[in-house]
């Protein structure tokens, strides 16, 4: 999935262990308008993946109700040949109704309480 398609302002992306989550066209495009996140529109596949096969999923600290799903990235292009280096990929999501509340990346991983990983 190289870019979001939405079918009445959702889009249903199948993660981890077969989870269905929901992003929200209305998320999307306000990260995408985030100028300091805008190169989530040529690696949204990133998001895709992060929730496929994250590295570790951690609880928020101030929301329980809130699952960061993290993987790390050692391949991130920016705008299709910058080079980013390792970079950290963070989709946050509710664990109510499975939305997705937003994403970032970080060069730095999260110190979090770990409620899942990897297993190498």
């Amino acid at each position: 999935m190289s870019e979001p398609h939405f079918t009445d302002g959702r889009l249903i992306i199948e993660g981890h262990e077969g989870r269905k989550f929901e992003l929200l066209e209305s998320v999307w495009k306000h990260v995408i308008e985030d100028r300091n996140r805008t190169y989530y529109e040529d690696n949204f596949n990133k998001i895709v993946e992060t929730l496929k096969s994250p590295d570790r999923i951690l609880q928020s600290e101030k929301d329980v109700d809130v699952n960061y799903y993290e993987k790390r990235f050692d391949d991130l292009y920016l705008f299709g040949s910058t080079v980013l280096g390792r970079m950290y990929n963070y989709v946050l999501v509710n664990l109510y109704d499975n939305q997705i509340k937003t994403v970032y990346f970080s060069r730095t991983p999260k110190n979090k309480k770990i409620l899942w990983t990897r297993r190498p």
